[in-house]
């Protein structure tokens, strides 16, 4: 591979970890979105010979039925959603990325993009290693961490309250752990929840990718996602090492492994959750935790007002008196798997279903099933990720000739 298109490859992963949820993404979409097709046609033009090559069918059948789910979601927004605006903008990029996610990540580029992912958030967790460090050396006292900025001054009521610690660390929000108060980083994303979705798949990926160095970067990206202190996180983490312990030799595991597998991660999450001020029993009473029980409730309440085709795409705002177009509150914003039903319908979330169940069984295999777990149990019972890149990324991406680094050296010296 040219070291032309190396670059070109690495400037595409990192656009592509720019759109939303990341703090630009939020504000930015459409420039990062520009860009983004320009870097795809560059890779286009330096490439002709694989131009000619560059889709099998089960990229193309995948495809089709993300562009048919969000042709759906287009028109059932625009007919019963009140920030059409805002419906017709996710569509198109959507769209557009999905297009160009199918055509970049061939079989030949799939290795340098997981590459670059991992070597991007290697250096993210590396910053929030030493901003830690300095934290602590500093008495616990944030107040004396090297500001960079407060971005809620460049981005005014997009991203508040988040700041730039040096070297290169964003932090917004904090949560206390023995009465210390501890700050959340968040990598380049607008909140730690979503952070870990693409820091915990970095480090999965990093068990199929041959990178200089790679036990410390998995270690290194693993403290990185502890720093979230995202409970999501920990559920992902667990559900990933699952997936990785019971196939990631791809074969179907004996009884007794499986068995001794779910035990020890019972005993694990039976013991994280029950930490006093970070634990998942403490988090569902704290005053977020109610808010997302609540943002649950409040869907399942809506759902059967309009269960086949939902209550709108994006619905998830609403008109003042002066039909001025804005956000709901959180208890009220959609979240998992209900929430998708509750904007979309039973419809939409059937062709979203199938659109996961197709990337999984066409463009993955049962070793890779860890790397899509960290995404696909947060958009179940947290974020309402259906609408964020990373989602069509990783259905469109074949994984399905990636085995474990040590499998494969293994294969090599037998």
């Amino acid at each position: 591979m040219s070291q032309q298109k190396k670059i070109l490859l690495f400037l595409w992963t990192f656009l592509l970890l720019l759109f939303r949820p990341s703090f630009l993404g939020e504000r930015f979409n459409p420039i990062i979105y520009f860009l983004f097709i320009i870097i795809t046609g560059l890779l286009f033009i330096i490439d002709p010979e694989s131009n000619k090559r560059y889709m099998n069918k089960k990229v193309v059948f995948t495809l089709s039925l993300i562009l048919l789910t969000v042709i759906y979601f287009l028109f059932q927004g625009l007919l019963l959603s009140n920030a059409k605006k805002t419906v017709i903008n996710s569509c198109v990029v959507i769209f557009g990325i999905s297009i160009c996610i199918a055509y970049v990540s061939r079989k030949d580029n799939v290795p340098h993009i997981f590459k670059s992912f991992i070597n991007i958030f290697f250096w993210l967790s590396l910053s929030a290693i030493i901003t830690f460090i300095i934290f602590l050396f500093c008495g616990l006292d944030e107040s004396r961490i090297p500001l960079i900025a407060n971005l809620s001054y460049f981005f005014p009521g997009y991203v508040a309250n988040h700041l730039l610690l040096f070297p290169f660390t964003i932090v917004w929000s904090s949560v206390k752990i023995a009465g210390v108060r501890f700050l959340r980083f968040s990598g380049i994303f607008r909140e730690p929840g979503m952070t870990q979705i693409f820091l915990l798949t970095a480090y999965f990926l990093t068990y199929f990718v041959d990178v200089k160095r790679v036990k410390l970067k998995r270690f290194i990206i693993l403290i990185g996602s502890i720093l979230t202190f995202s409970t999501g996180g920990l559920l992902s983490f667990l559900g990933g090492f699952l997936m990785l312990k019971l196939f990631g030799k791809g074969k179907i595991p004996s009884i007794s492994i499986v068995t001794i597998t779910i035990i020890s991660l019972t005993i694990i999450i039976v013991v994280f959750a029950t930490i006093p001020q970070f634990g998942f029993f403490n988090k569902m009473s704290s005053e977020s935790g109610k808010e997302r029980l609540e943002t649950f409730n409040n869907s399942l309440k809506s759902l059967p007002e309009a269960p086949i085709f939902g209550a709108g795409y994006y619905n998830d705002f609403r008109k003042n008196n002066n039909g001025v177009v804005v956000t709901k509150k959180d208890k009220d914003v959609s979240s998992g798997l209900i929430g998708i039903a509750n904007q979309t319908g039973f419809v939409g979330l059937i062709l979203y279903i199938m659109v996961w169940f197709y990337g999984f069984s066409r463009l993955g295999n049962m070793q890779t099933l860890c790397i899509y777990m960290p995404c696909l149990l947060t958009l179940i019972f947290s974020q309402p990720s259906y609408n964020d890149v990373i989602v069509f990324f990783l259905v469109l991406t074949d994984t399905s000739n990636l085995q474990l680094i040590s499998n494969v050296k293994k294969n090599i010296h037998e």
